[in-house]
C-alpha cells in the first residue's frame, strides 16, 4: 500500500497551470516556517489557508502548494496539502488492490485523484464535474496528458444518470467543500445509487463525517434532555 505519511508529495500537482476565470482560480500558495511556528503555539486550532480554523491533525507544513478556490465560497475548494492527499487513502488503496480498475470520480478539483489513480494502476477514469470552468481548465489539462483513458462529463453528481449497463470497479464521491456531518445523507444516497454499478464505493472523509454526525446527534439529545 502507498504510504501517504511518507510519500504524499508524489501526488501533489504543481504541474496544474494557474488560472483566473470569473470567480474561479488556481494559484500557488506558500506556507512559511514562521507561520508554522506561530500555529504550534495555538492550543487547539491552527489557521488554515483561507483564514478559518481547523482542528489539529490537518496542519500544513512549510512548503509550496496548489489551491483551487471559488471567490464566492468561504473555503478553499481543494488543495494538494498533506491532509487533503491523505484524505483519499481509501480510494488509493482500493485502486492499488484492484487489477486495472475502471474508476468513477465524482468531482474534478485539482485532479489529484486523477493523477494518483492512474499512477496506481487505473485503466480508465470517468469524472463527473458540475462546473464548466473547472473542466475547461483543469479537465483539459489532464485530458491532454491521459487522452482517451480519461473521460470528463459535465453534470451534477447528485442527479447524473449513467448509461444503461455502465459500471465501474471503484466509485469515489468528493463533491463537498467542507468536512461536515451534514454531508452524510448525500453520501449515503450516492453510495446506494451506485451500489449495483460499483462494488467498491467511498466518499471523501466518510468516517470523519460519520463521527461528526454522531457527535451532533449526541449534542442534540443532551440539549433536549
Amino acid at each position: 500500500m502507498v504510504d501517504l505519511y511518507e510519500n504524499w508529495q508524489q501526488f501533489q500537482v504543481p504541474e496544474v497551470p494557474d488560472f483566473r476565470d470569473g470567480d474561479w482560480e488556481v494559484t500557488v500558495i506558500e506556507k512559511t516556517q514562521a507561520q508554522v511556528d506561530r500555529q504550534k503555539a495555538m492550543p487547539f486550532f491552527f489557521m488554515s489557508f483561507d483564514g478559518g480554523e481547523e482542528p489539529r491533525g490537518r496542519e500544513v507544513p512549510a512548503g509550496t502548494y496548489k489551491k483551487l478556490q471559488h471567490h464566492g465560497r468561504q473555503t478553499i475548494v481543494m488543495s494538494d496539502t498533506p491532509a487533503e492527499i491523505r484524505d483519499h487513502k481509501p480510494l488509493f488503496d482500493a485502486v492499488e488492490d484492484a487489477d486495472d480498475p475502471r474508476v468513477l470520480l465524482m468531482g474534478l478539483g485539482l485532479g489529484v485523484t486523477i493523477k494518483a489513480c492512474f499512477e496506481l494502476g487505473a485503466s480508465h477514469i470517468d469524472v463527473v464535474e458540475i462546473d464548466p470552468v473547472v473542466i475547461a481548465h483543469n479537465g483539459t489539462f489532464w485530458r491532454d496528458i491521459y487522452g482517451d483513458r480519461l473521460n470528463i462529463i459535465e453534470d451534477d453528481a447528485k442527479t447524473w444518470k449513467p448509461e444503461k449497463g455502465q459500471a465501474w470497479d471503484i466509485a469515489w464521491f468528493d463533491i463537498w467543500d467542507t468536512i461536515s456531518g451534514d454531508n452524510l445523507p448525500e453520501m449515503g444516497t450516492l453510495h446506494r445509487r451506485f451500489a449495483r454499478r460499483a462494488p467498491w464505493r467511498g466518499s471523501w472523509c466518510h468516517d470523519l463525517v460519520r463521527s461528526l454526525r454522531r457527535e451532533e446527534y449526541r449534542d442534540r439529545r443532551r440539549f433536549w434532555w
